[in-house]
């Protein structure tokens, strides 16, 4: 995939990620490209490969629509997470842990550990949170060694709310 098509890509995901492209909205071509300051072609191109993720879906004459979600979908998504990340966490306890993996994975917790010791969550510590915790699964993600189990994870932590980063 070309380093245009990707950031196209990466771009348009964010946008219906954060809301700027609503579910049940029309996904058209021109107006995206000229919003996103950039050729029709790359956009054309990028607009597949989202409704591949499950971003967008097919309209029934042409083009696309962002995808609502549904309650359902996001818990489904949210179990899912918690098998394969089981699976992954199965992986590092049946292989051993390094012990670069186990300070990492230390460091990490006492993080989370100074954001709790307060008893409350504050506004300014929900950055801090969702970093901690997004980088605590990643480390055991990568540990586990599998990059099936990471492209899985990743595909899945597109739906809104399900990734390690959501609080």
């Amino acid at each position: 995939m070309s380093t245009q098509l990707t950031e196209t890509v990466v771009r348009i995901r964010e946008m219906i990620l954060r809301g700027r492209l609503a579910p049940g909205q029309r996904v058209a071509e021109a107006p995206l490209a000229e919003s996103l300051g950039m050729s029709r072609t790359p956009v054309r191109q990028a607009l597949p490969l989202l409704a591949q993720e499950g971003l967008l879906t097919e309209h029934e004459t042409r083009g696309y629509v962002v995808r609502a979600f549904t309650a359902e979908d996001i818990t489904d998504a949210i179990d899912l997470r918690a098998v394969l990340e089981g699976v992954a966490a199965r992986r590092v306890a049946e292989q051993g842990a390094s012990k670069a993996f186990l300070r990492e994975l230390r460091l990490c917790l006492e993080d989370g550990d100074q954001i709790f010791t307060k008893r409350r969550v504050e506004e300014a510590d929900e950055a801090a949170y969702a970093e901690m915790n997004e980088r605590f699964h990643t480390l055991i993600l990568e540990e586990a060694g599998s990059p099936l189990l990471a492209a899985a994870l990743e595909r899945n932590s597109r739906i809104p709310f399900a990734g390690p980063q959501a609080l």
